[in-house]
């Protein structure tokens, strides 16, 4: 029969139970270092000592033993407590602590089999201990030599997620969240430790340790290396090491990359971006200032040298910190197949010892290979590897420095090729399709009388590329093309070379790279000089002109939005022609490539004049007369138009405004009989509204690639009758629409309208959830009109994203936008002037931002500033506007003209179209 005290008792162990993490996990579980304290509180304490009727003052003396920050007994208890050891914990509330257990506290645990026989606990209960112990004392990771942090197989590391990152033949590297508490490092200067309050993020490298005596044996060379691996700045640090059982841990901070991803997802620097190249080749003679550390500069705490040569370098072994700042920092790591020289010094004479009393020690000897992982499955192994190493050299020189140059030499060629838009591409393509054994270079055998002689060579691509990739840097890029020159030099002459003796070492190498880097970045210096418009503004010109055809001054240019497509109409050739942006960016430059749009051609009887459009996943809806929105295929799915007579069948004169939701699910639009009065607001299923429409295969005319469209008003149909949106859902008398639009997963139709008085201006922002088919927002925004000049011009919105969020340009220079937190009527409306006045919004493929443009063609200049959306904190933020000249593209009207901000393969541009008519691409850089 339960009593009071093992009632108590059940409470505290489930609760115990509830807080472990990894519960899931029996031989992994643990409890973290304060979770103990916080459930065996001293009120639950008393409560527990109470129902085992524990005499007062014993009471007060076991909650103060039990609760003592050095020599405490909270694990203790908290082990005897989830292990359910009643006998024993009725002892302990009958006799105390201080006698029986005053030598089993929890800087004891875990507890050896002699000790717990020491104790009051009987058998049973001393074997529930014994297995239950670990949970509670999970692993302090300290910052001490491997000698120290060697832990039984049975204890837990304290650590709650870990997310693979790689893996080698002698190595398992994975992301690891440490549980807060149990991280403790020496912080230089500090007397104290570092203590991690929350969890932190590391990565950790497992190895499985060989049974034999290596690993004894060089245990003390191993840390003398590990220790003095956090003397230089670019190589890894080892945080702290550990070993549990026969599996030895290493831990580091996380790395953003390694080289091999930044090269391949990095866009490459622009011709202006000087300062990125300069940092890119820094951080190449850093590597080479860390190879000098390792091949010269070790030394052990008494003073004695260590030579290590790493032995593999290659982009995957350099790890990227802080890549998309000024402080980039490369750092070597995996010193998994690495040797290194140990010469004690004699302790009399204070020289370094014979060579025959050198020590090496290979750390592959040290660790085992894992089973299943073998040497094939890790990519690129021997590419970068020395000519000296191929298995056709038969007189295999040993490992040694020379190694490290020529595999830092084939990095340096990626970097290269990166840093100038030439190479790094095609080598990272060409590397993929290598064989382990494909290396940088070609081994020729030359036939003699009596013998046959291997000479390694240069592979005749790479010499290729060296010849190549000067010549393909513009000649006015002077300070490039010196740059690239110089470092292809020191590659032909010191390091590349086929004979390892030849090579330069690092300690030479070091200045010489570093005076090319000083170089390069005082060329640009003089170049730019101190009063030069470029220094201030890090904008780069690179324009694509498309020009279209002879002038047409009845014509003008319109952007779908989302800026999709490019509609240009041509009154007097009764046409509209539709490019798609995407082509335009990526078909540039590419010989042979040509604008191909798809042509409409307007019959005679309509207005030309394109009022509408909306563009969705796989359908253009336009409309060349108010009442006439014609849907047709944008993405071949369909070649017949569909032609959608809205106006007879809705009961309204004009349509207003209509649009598509980005993957073809909805059809809206807004139908009234006259300007002045208020309107209806429709939304259809997009699927029945294309089943109730009819094609007009009659009159269509084929142009390359593109159905030319017609249209007859005896093809009016019915649209389905019932409207998703209640009939509240309406536009205001006297409001004209700013933009109806979906968001972009289609949850939300927004309408965004404006009624422009002579005092005040007022927009009314409604928002529709078109799966609940109701209304979430009705916001009116009144603004003062302070006169003529603050008329709205060109009014603009821009829809982001769910959290839904509305950003209206409004009288050119202030911005409003609210958030809608879903299920609840809230909106909170702030303003932002930004000065110059900003003309256009375009969404940003960034979350929550926005880029504006301002731009004065008559002064060749253009502004763009962007704008970062703070949907959490209200707040908005902008960049300072930076200015870019656009040369000669001449006048910009407004009412014919256009302009939009594209985003493509991480490059942006501006487009504008004129009508000269031409189309100009001009793609902007910021300087970072």
């Amino acid at each position: 029969m339960a009593t009071p005290f093992t009632r108590e008792l059940h409470r505290l162990r489930d609760e115990l139970d509830g807080s472990l993490s990894l519960r899931s996990e029996p031989d992994k579980k643990f409890l973290g270092a304060t979770k103990a304290g916080e459930i065996l509180s001293k009120d639950r304490l008393q409560r527990l000592f109470n129902a085992a009727n524990t005499e007062e003052r014993l009471q007060d003396q076991l909650i103060k033993d039990i609760s003592k920050s050095k020599g405490g007994y909270l694990n203790v208890l908290a082990t005897l407590i989830f292990g359910e050891c009643i006998e024993a914990l009725k002892d302990i509330s009958r006799r105390g602590l201080s006698l029986s257990f005053s030598e089993a506290t929890d800087d004891h645990l875990p507890f050896s089999d002699e000790l717990l026989q020491r104790l009051p606990i009987g058998p049973t209960e001393a074997g529930i201990f014994a297995k239950c112990q670990y949970i509670f004392y999970p692993i302090i990771i300290r910052a001490r030599s491997v000698e120290e942090a060697i832990y039984d197989e049975r204890c837990r590391l304290p650590i709650t997620s870990h997310t693979p990152l790689g893996k080698g033949a002698f190595g398992v590297v994975d992301k690891v969240t440490v549980e807060a508490k149990h991280i403790e490092l020496i912080e230089p200067n500090q007397n104290s430790p570092f203590v991690n309050s929350t969890p932190a993020t590391y990565a950790r490298k497992t190895f499985e340790v060989k049974d034999s005596q290596a690993f004894i044996k060089e245990r003390r060379a191993l840390r003398v290396f590990l220790n003095a691996r956090k003397k230089h700045d670019n190589i890894m640090n080892v945080i702290a090491s550990l070993r549990i059982g026969e599996q030895y841990s290493l831990f580091f901070d996380v790395a953003d990359c390694d080289l091999w991803v930044y090269l391949e997802n990095k866009p490459m620097p622009r011709s202006n971006e000087h300062k990125l190249k300069a940092q890119l080749l820094q951080c190449c003679c850093d590597i080479v200032g860390a190879l000098d550390f390792l091949h010269r500069q070790l030394k052990d705490d008494d003073g004695n040298p260590i030579r290590c040569f790493h032995l593999d370098i290659k982009p995957h072994n350099i790890l990227v910190m802080d890549r998309d700042s000024e402080k980039m920092k490369w750092k070597l790591t995996d010193f998994g197949i690495s040797e290194f020289e140990y010469k004690p010094r004699d302790q009399t004479s204070g020289r370094a010892m014979s060579e025959k009393s050198t020590g090496k020690v290979h750390l592959d000897e040290l660790f085992a290979e894992r089973q299943n992982v073998s040497y094939t499955t890790r990519p690129f192994q021997g590419t970068f590897a020395p000519p000296e190493t191929a298995p056709e050299m038969k007189s295999r020189e040993p490992r040694c420095a020379a190694n490290d140059i020529w595999s830092f030499g084939c990095v340096l060629v990626l970097v290269l090729g990166f840093i100038f838009k030439q190479g790094a591409p095609e080598l990272l393509d060409y590397l993929r399709t290598f064989k382990r054994e494909d290396t940088f270079y070609v081994i020729e055998k030359r036939r003699f009388i009596r013998n046959q002689e291997c000479v390694p060579k240069l592979d005749p691509g790479v010499l290729r590329l060296f010849n190549e990739l000067p010549n393909k840097i513009p000649q006015d890029r002077k300070a490039d093309r010196k740059m690239c020159g110089s470092v292809i030099k020191v590659l032909k002459r010191n390091i590349l070379l086929p004979k390892h003796e030849d090579r330069s070492t690092a300690e030479k190498l070091k200045p010489i790279l570093a005076e090319i880097v000083s170089e390069y970045k005082s060329r640009q210096s003089i170049a730019k000089g101190p009063d030069s418009k470029a220094s201030s503004s890090p904008w780069e010109e690179v324009t694509e002109h498309f020009q279209l055809g002879d002038p047409d001054s009845d014509s003008f240019f319109r952007i779908s939005p989302g800026s999709n497509f490019l509609a240009w109409t041509t009154n007097s050739k009764k046409t509209i022609q539709l490019f798609p942006i995407a082509g335009l960016v990526t078909g540039k430059g590419i010989p042979g490539w040509k604008l191909e749009p798809r042509v409409y051609t307007i019959p005679d009887k309509l207005k030309s004049t394109w009022y509408e459009y909306s563009v969705s996943q796989n359908w253009i809806c336009a409309s060349v007369r108010l009442d006439y929105p014609v849907c047709a295929s944008s993405e071949g799915v369909d070649n017949q138009p569909r032609y959608l007579y809205l106006t007879s069948q809705l009961g309204h004169n004009h349509i207003q405004a209509f649009a598509l939701s980005a993957k073809d699910s909805y059809f809206a639009c807004v139908g009234t009989d006259s300007h002045d009065h208020s309107g209806k607001v429709y939304l259809f299923h997009m699927q029945t509204v294309l089943k109730m429409t009819k094609q007009d295969s009659n009159s269509m005319n084929y142009q390359p690639r593109m159905s030319v469209v017609s249209s007859s008003s005896s093809d009016s149909l019915a649209l389905p009758r019932e409207n998703l949106l209640p009939s509240t859902a309406k536009l205001e008398a006297g409001y004209e629409i700013v933009t109806l639009a979906f968001t972009c997963d289609e949850k939300y139709l927004t309408l965004i309208s404006y009624n422009r008085g002579s005092k005040e201006n007022k927009f009314m922002i409604n928002v529709w959830a078109t799966s609940e088919r109701r209304m979430l927002i009705a916001q009116p925004i009144v603004e003062e009109n302070q006169g003529p000049s603050n008329i709205p011009f060109n009014t603009t919105s821009c829809i982001l994203d769910n959290p839904l969020t509305a950003v209206v340009l409004l009288f050119r220079n202030i911005f409003t936008k609210g958030k809608f937190i879903e299920n609840q009527q809230y909106w909170e409306p702030m303003q932002y002037s930004a000065k110059p006045d900003l003309t256009d919004i375009f969404p940003s493929s960034k979350p929550r931002q926005v880029i504006c443009v301002r731009s004065d063609l008559k002064k060749k200049e253009v502004r763009i500033a962007s704008i970062s959306v703070d949907l959490f904190n209200f707040q908005i933020e902008k960049t300072l506007a930076k200015k870019f000249i656009t040369g000669n593209i001449g006048p910009y009207n407004p009412s014919t003209d256009c302009r939009c901000v594209l985003e493509h393969d991480g490059k942006t541009f501006v487009l504008f179209a004129t009508i000269k008519p031409s189309i100009h691409l001009v793609e902007i850089a910021n300087d970072s």
